[in-house]
């Protein structure tokens, strides 16, 4: 960060330093080769400042932005890796705040009311209030789509995707105009061919699947990335 002349970057560092957090990040997250600067624009806090501390920060160098990613690394005390790909989330369709709002028109408050101390009644209500809120959204396990995991991503193409990704890091190392030519000229191919990859599965597999018209629309919304429930309109207005 430049606070050397910008205020509120000083005022930021004074007040993290004030409360014992330290930036984790020390090199710049931007680099601009046109105007050939770099600055350190994103970071990460820590108050772990032991000589082996048990966060390892990183910058993870990506032409997705013109900004670097930010990490930081916590060490565990088993060192396994969690290989789950589900999480639990709430349940919040649109037909849950009905159920919702069901519960409460339903639900007994005179337990709350009849208190005479305030926070008796509040905590009552609250009591009451949470339980009607983990009966409407009770809690589902989902999984986590791994695109990574794309059935139409060959050996080929990843490692093709590996390859950019270094030529990448070499052009932000090196930022020479024959490297960012070269860089520029791959990218533009790769991503020419992995369209192609993806048009040429997607239609295969829709043509594998023209006699089934439930399995074709399945597809179909997967390929455009809908949901398979569609909202009705409950109304119609005409001027």
């Amino acid at each position: 960060m430049a606070n050397d002349d910008q205020g509120a970057s000083n005022a930021l560092l004074d007040t993290m330093y004030s409360h014992a957090f330290f930036p984790l990040i020390t090199k710049p997250t931007r680099v601009d080769d046109n105007r050939g600067s770099a600055t350190l624009l994103n970071n990460i806090f820590s108050n772990d400042i032991r000589n082996k501390p048990n966060v390892i920060p990183g910058i993870l160098i990506t032409d997705i932005s013109d900004h670097y990613m930010v990490m930081a690394m916590c060490k565990g005390s088993s060192g396994a890796r969690d290989k789950t790909r589900n999480f639990k989330t709430r349940n919040m369709e649109p037909e849950r705040m009905a159920i919702f709002k069901d519960i409460i028109a339903n639900t007994d408050w005179t337990e709350a009311t009849q208190h005479s101390d305030a926070q008796d009644a509040y905590s009552t209500f609250l009591q009451l209030l949470t339980s009607a809120y983990n009966e409407a959204f009770p809690m589902v396990t989902k999984k986590i789509r791994d695109r990574r995991n794309q059935p139409w991503l060959t050996a080929g193409l990843k490692a093709s995707i590996r390859r950019k990704n270094k030529m990448f890091c070499q052009y932000k190392k090196s930022p020479t105009l024959y490297a960012r030519a070269q860089y520029n000229d791959y990218k533009a191919q790769l991503t020419r061919t992995l369209r192609e990859a993806e048009i040429a599965y997607n239609s295969g597999l829709l043509e594998q699947n023209k006699r089934d018209l439930r399995k074709s629309w399945s597809i179909m919304k997967q390929i455009l990335g809908t949901s398979a429930r569609t909202t009705c309109t409950s109304e119609f207005r005409v001027d």
